[in-house]
């Protein structure tokens, strides 16, 4: 029983990290677009 528990905290805790991680690539990519286009904008205006 320890161990069970023990595996299920550890897979919870990389679901967790790989959850983050995938987060935040989507939100530096997003941040990305957004500089791009905000750089489009000045140059236009």
């Amino acid at each position: 029983m320890r161990k069970s528990g023990r595996n299920s905290r550890s897979n919870a805790v990389m679901a967790a990290l790989i959850v983050v991680i995938f987060i935040t690539s989507l939100i530096i990519r997003h941040v990305e677009i957004c500089n791009r286009i905000y750089i489009l904008v000045i140059i236009m205006s």
